[in-house]
């Protein structure tokens, strides 16, 4: 210890005398920070401007052994391993973390304490500037103490190994990156035997333009270091995947409580202890912005496994912790607690890790506490990283708490926007179109109070109107099941005609219709060539199968309307359809002659005035009769079997 007080002294001696200082550098590496019983570290920073970093180095170590003095970091450029600078911190305030219960006591606070263990944090704040980086972005910070904690249980010769933690940050990226920070503490007790779950409690500060996370962090094992590229050694059978005694041991993957989990998504952490022991795990967690890795921090963690008198973890749920809803949405977990052990009294807290949000509980209340986390997030929210909080239940079992942490994860989904317009072409034909503002691939549905669209479900749809006034519509846009209304009306100043020839129909070879246009146009054009509003189809002309009709109509607005029919002739003669067996009389009111249609064949007839003498009678046959009435005016009616028609001669 001595040795290395006298190198620290002339390391801050030589520091300013540029020639020595890499020689300096390498020469005392291992001797720079003195504090026996490291027991794991956080390193991270936070951006305040161009080039301007609050570095932080959190150092927990053991009561039981020699408190850390004044720490050194050292930055490196990562490509090449220039050193760029270093900088000394002094010895911060300790603050005694231990788990311990009510107002039991901890070697931190009293050496001769009964509970044998003690936990103290040593947070080393400070600012960094970097411009002597010039033109290297990726920064490798670096620290190192003698030494880890000896009561490793599972390293080879931990009084022997050098500490050592590093991080590594991007300064040429923008918007400037901020590390991750964490909420719970890496170092924990536990009880040999009760499950343990643990989330880290992970802060990220990264946000953009709309408040959603930049950055996405992946969590991944990696090996404690004794040095840059030397690698604490694991006895038998023990390693850096595997560094504890866990149900099922040496299969990682036995479903909880068996096996040894690591989420990568959410840094979750869940095993069940089998051993009194001792030892050391380091996760990496590396920040990803764009896909592209822009950052990594390590967390040594150590857990220290302990006899507890019967106490069994204190459990939490409800199981499911992870939802999508669409931004504008509530949200809400509403967590429950239980402990198997009747006299425990349960705490229940979370994170904090999502601002906005609100939690309220009854801790103090009741024995086993309930949680209530509601957060609605807004518009500008909506993120393809989802958002993460934990919820801690602490028991009050002695020596040590049991407790359990869960992660929960809420991927906030946008709501796509659009635009819409309305275009009138002519006639009563409009066009409605949707032009996506926000959303890479949405679906569309068009709707009106009072009509349909033609192709509602696309970006373009299509209705024409005949008569003027108002119609109001609804456009629905939904992308990932979130969804977003647009309501408009259309005005439509003037009434517009269309042809209408109703429906394809079916008749048989001895029949006749008549096919009408409609009212409303100032010529027609039938496919015969014919130009009135009507037009007779007479089956026995045209033969069987399938004929197609059209008109062409035009009105005062100088819009041009089409229609088309199919009728289908078929060779029976005893199809059934009343509206088929029809007798047209055209014209009516008329001038001269009469033409008689009938659909049948050999039908007597009588023309009577208004006193009912007959004046005319006769025999029809199928299709068109010509009837003279050139000798006769005023108001008659044509008999023709049991029907009885009015007719008007002027």
């Amino acid at each position: 210890m001595i040795i290395n007080k006298c190198f620290y002294s002339i390391f801050n001696f030589l520091i300013p005398v540029k020639q020595f200082k890499l020689f300096v550098t390498f020469l005392l590496l291992p001797f720079f920070n003195h504090a026996a019983g490291i027991m794991g570290s956080d390193l991270g920073w936070m951006c305040v401007g161009k080039d301007s970093f609050v570095v932080k180095l959190t150092l927990y170590a053991d009561c039981n052994q020699e408190p850390p003095v004044n720490q050194i970091l050292f930055f490196y450029c990562k490509n090449g391993g220039a050193l760029i600078k270093s900088i000394s911190i002094n010895n911060p305030s300790a603050v005694d973390i231990s788990p311990t219960c009510r107002n039991r006591c901890t070697r931190c606070q009293d050496q001769k304490c009964s509970f044998p263990y003690g936990i103290h944090q040593y947070t080393y704040v400070k600012l960094v500037t970097l411009i002597e980086a010039a033109a290297c972005c990726e920064i490798r910070i670096a620290n190192t103490s003698c030494c880890w904690d000896t009561a490793l249980s599972t390293i080879v010769n931990p009084a022997n190994k050098n500490f050592y933690t590093e991080a590594t940050l991007n300064r040429c990226i923008s918007p400037c990156d901020n590390s991750p920070s964490f909420t719970n503490p890496p170092i924990i007790i536990l009880c040999k035997g009760s499950k343990f779950g643990f989330g880290h409690g992970p802060i990220e500060l990264d946000i953009d333009h709309s408040g959603g996370s930049l950055d996405s962090l992946v969590w991944e094992l990696t090996p404690p270091l004794s040095s840059q590229d030397t690698s604490l050694e694991y006895k038998s059978p023990y390693s850096y995947i595997k560094p504890i005694n866990f149900n099922g041991f040496p299969d990682l993957n036995g479903k909880f409580p068996l096996g040894f989990h690591l989420d990568y998504v959410t840094g979750n952490i869940s095993f069940l202890p089998v051993s009194f022991q001792q030892t050391v795990m380091t996760v990496k967690i590396s920040e990803y912005r764009n896909k592209v890795k822009i950052g990594e921090v390590r967390r040594n963690m150590y857990f220290i496994i302990i006899f507890c008198p019967e106490n069994n973890s204190p459990k939490i749920g409800p199981s499911i912790s992870y939802k999508e809803i669409c931004a504008g949405e509530p949200v809400t977990f509403t967590i429950n607690t239980n402990d198997i052990d009747p006299f425990d009294r349960l705490t229940l807290g979370w994170s904090h890790g999502i601002a906005g949000a609100s939690w309220s509980d009854n801790n103090n209340k009741v024995k086993h506490p309930t949680g209530v986390f509601t957060w609605i997030p807004g518009e500008n929210q909506a993120s393809t990283i989802p958002y993460t909080f934990t919820a801690t239940v602490r028991d009050d079992a002695c020596p040590v708490s049991g407790h359990y942490t869960q992660s929960y994860q809420i991927y906030v989904k946008p709501i796509p926007h659009a635009e819409i317009t309305v275009s009138h072409f002519g006639c009563g034909n409009f066009s409605f179109n949707v032009h996506p503002t926000q959303g890479k691939d949405p679906s569309f549905f068009w709707s009106g109070n009072s009509f349909n669209f033609t192709s509602p479900n696309d970006s373009q749809a299509f209705h024409r109107f005949l008569q003027k006034g108002r119609y109001p519509f609804t456009m629905a846009i939904t992308e990932q099941n979130c969804e977003r209304l647009y309501h408009d009306t259309v005005n439509v100043m003037k009434d517009y005609h269309q042809a209408d020839l109703g429906k394809d129909t079916a008749i048989n070879r001895n029949d006749v219709i008549q096919l009408d246009a409609g009212l409303g146009f100032i010529s027609y054009l039938w496919n015969d060539g014919s130009d009135k509003q009507t037009c007779f189809f007479d089956a026995a002309l045209h033969g069987t199968g399938e004929n197609i009709i059209w008109v062409r109509t035009f009105d005062s607005n100088q819009c041009i309307s089409f229609d088309t029919i199919i009728i289908n002739v078929s060779n029976t003669t005893s199809i059934e359809n009343d509206s088929l067996k029809k007798i047209f009389l055209f014209p009516n009111p008329t001038c001269g002659s009469l033409t008689i249609y009938y659909p049948g064949t050999g039908e007597y007839f009588y023309l009577s005035d208004l006193f009912g003498e007959k004046v005319q009678t006769g025999q029809l046959h199928h299709g068109k009769n010509e009837l003279n009435m050139e000798n006769n005016k005023g108001f008659f009616a044509l008999h023709i079997g049991m029907q009885v028609f009015k007719i008007i001669k002027y």
